[in-house]
């Protein structure tokens, strides 16, 4: 009886499993970090080592959160360019380094031309008018006018409220299922 001879995995295909598994670890990366800085829209907040809230504003218009109002810087988060060792994540929007960053902004900006609407008081002896609820609706109607294009200065202080960046949180879950999805590439190729 001859002694059993100890096969040797097939290194053609493990080599290109390997290829396989570092592409598909980048786009596990950028996709988890696309999501990862678009809840912070959701949370209201930045996660490093610990969460970090958004200034509140001062005067508060409308419900719902501050940075969110169309959705554009939100839904332009995507992955901006992948390696076979990297991968990166970012924005086209203008305006977001100033959002992620914070700082002084001075500058003229161009205002187009838009309707606004205006409520004017009328001036009427409410003695000949009998109901309450038209008195109410005879006090105040609204009415258009057209603003023309413009420019003007603007010079504030932005606070910083911070969506994308380095992230321990996010390195950590990142690590993670690398870690876990090399042991099983690992165990299934070297049997």
């Amino acid at each position: 009886m001859q002694p059993k001879r100890k096969e040797f995995p097939d290194f053609k295909r493990t080599a290109a499993d390997w290829a396989k598994f570092k592409s598909n670890m980048m786009v596990y990366a950028g996709n988890t970090a696309v999501n990862f800085f678009q809840d912070s829209f959701r949370r209201k907040g930045f996660i490093d080592k610990s969460f970090k809230p958004w200034k509140k504003r001062k005067v508060v218009k409308t419900r719902g959160s501050l940075m969110l109002v169309s959705g554009r810087l939100k839904n332009s988060i995507r992955i901006t360019r992948i390696t076979s060792n990297s991968v990166a994540v970012g924005t086209d929007v203008p305006y977001a380094k100033i959002h992620n960053e914070g700082g002084r902004v001075n500058q003229t900006v161009s205002v187009r031309e838009h309707s606004r609407r205006l409520k004017k008081r009328l001036n009427i002896q409410y003695s000949s008018v009998k109901t309450k609820k038209l008195k109410s609706s005879l006090k105040t109607f609204k009415t258009e006018t057209r603003v023309k294009a413009h420019t003007r200065k603007v010079n504030f202080e932005m606070p910083q409220r911070q969506f994308i960046g380095d992230s321990q949180l996010l390195t950590k879950r990142i690590e993670m299922h690398l870690f876990r999805t090399l042991d099983k590439f690992l165990d299934k190729s070297f049997k």
